[in-house]
């Protein structure tokens, strides 16, 4: 699918949960493909959700490619500073980018100007996309005015 983002209102990721590259643009991805991954895997990470200002209690950085998604950066930290939570411990005998074969379902971004800014409620930009996947493949798109 091909995506023209004319600008790109960017916040820094690493400070708001997940964000995903696309086109070579950084947006900002509201969804959380990881927890489709724990759900089969079955042991999902006590994350200390205080360490996260979106509640997740992990950082994921991700990317679409050539219509399919890929993991392309984790971190997260444990309850109680009971340590990190380190990629290797997550996916044993990987390497990043993983192909996110694992996630099928919907995930939004958005794009555009910026539209609206809130310090109690976000800010909204333009336009909102929904990105369909079936187990990691893009399969439909569909952009939303704010």
């Amino acid at each position: 699918m091909d995506f023209n983002i004319s600008w790109l209102y960017c916040i820094q990721m690493r400070n708001h949960g997940n964000g995903i590259t696309i086109n070579g643009q950084e947006l900002r991805l509201f969804g959380k493909p990881l927890d489709s991954y724990w759900q089969i895997k079955g042991d999902k990470p006590a994350f200390n959700f205080s360490s996260n200002p979106l509640d997740c209690g992990y950082f994921a950085q991700w990317v679409l490619e050539n219509d399919k998604l890929f993991l392309t950066e984790f971190e997260g930290e444990l309850i109680l500073n009971m340590g990190p939570v380190t990629f290797e411990s997550q996916f044993p005998g990987k390497s990043l980018p993983v192909f996110a074969d694992w996630y099928s379902g919907i995930l939004q971004v958005q794009a555009g100007k910026l539209v609206f800014k809130s310090h109690h409620f976000g800010s909204a930009l333009e336009y909102r996309f929904s990105l369909e996947f079936r187990k990691g493949e893009l399969v439909g798109t569909t952009m939303h005015d704010t």
